[in-house]
């Protein structure tokens, strides 16, 4: 308990350090962003529990290779400078799947650290979560995309910065399976580009 409220008390005078220190910076920015991810060679798989043993009453896993199609991304991030080299954020946007078809609505957290922090650089670290819009295969809730990559800027201006972010990705969800107790599951390894503006 003593070790809990040393730590918290820790986290409180660093952050108070940080808004006094920093009280001329814009700490909160938002940021936009298109992308696409190319799932890496033999790394788009389907995970179907399709039949029954009879004997054990068990379900056996049967891996489909999916086609290599493109993952289209569009999202919108609120952030704050939580201290002069890190931020974090709120994510939301729509992610949409050509094989197996399907759109979901995706929400998460953004946690960036800026090497220089008067230079808008950065590595993020991006994990979300989806929910179905539409889907051919019956998607269903699940936790998403853990994407870690870098954002270098493009072109700086007083009010605004556009930049450019490379980054790998695993992309995962769960879709309505055979097996009641277990859903099916269809998950992507790749890397990808995106093109966002910052403000």
């Amino acid at each position: 308990m003593k070790a809990l409220f040393l730590l918290s008390f820790s986290l409180l005078s660093m952050t108070l350090w940080a808004q006094d220190t920093s009280s001329k910076r814009k700490r909160l920015f938002f940021q936009g962003e298109a992308s696409f991810t190319i799932p890496s060679d033999g790394n788009a798989k389907g995970f179907y529990y399709v039949y029954k043993e009879n004997i054990t009453g068990k379900y056996y896993q049967r891996k489909v290779q999916l086609d290599e199609s493109l993952i289209v991304f569009s999202d919108f991030s609120v952030n704050y400078q939580l201290f002069p080299h890190l931020s974090i954020g709120a994510l939301a946007g729509l992610t949409h799947l050509s094989s197996p078809g399907g759109t979901a609505f995706k929400m998460g957290g953004i946690a960036r650290f800026n090497v220089v922090k008067t230079y808008p650089a950065n590595i993020f670290l991006q994990l979300a979560g989806f929910l179905p819009m539409s889907s051919a295969n019956g998607m269903e809730p699940s936790m998403g995309e853990v994407r870690f990559g870098l954002s270098i800027p493009l072109m700086i201006r007083k009010t605004y910065s556009m930049h450019l972010s490379m980054y790998t990705t695993y992309l995962g969800y769960d879709m309505k399976g055979k097996n009641p107790n277990v859903s099916d599951t269809t998950e992507y390894k790749g890397i990808g580009f995106g093109y966002g503006v910052r403000f």
